[in-house]
């Protein structure tokens, strides 16, 4: 019982030691991903279009 108290004291000792990102920085973060996600699935969809493009022509079918 004794080890469960000490460990419980050590990871609320721990979770002091975290410091959160403040309101804007969140914010900041939220719209760089979001950014970032954007830029990547446009990038997927134009792969993807050109090498269905490709396999249309290779294959001679309709997909």
């Amino acid at each position: 019982m004794r080890r469960i108290l000490n460990f419980l004291k050590e990871v609320k000792e721990e979770l002091q030691k975290i410091s959160y990102p403040d309101k804007q920085g969140v914010i900041n973060a939220t719209k760089s991903i979001s950014i970032i996600v954007f830029f990547t699935a446009v990038y997927m969809e134009i792969i993807d279009f050109i090498l269905r493009s490709i396999f249309k022509y290779v294959l001679r079918i309709n997909i």
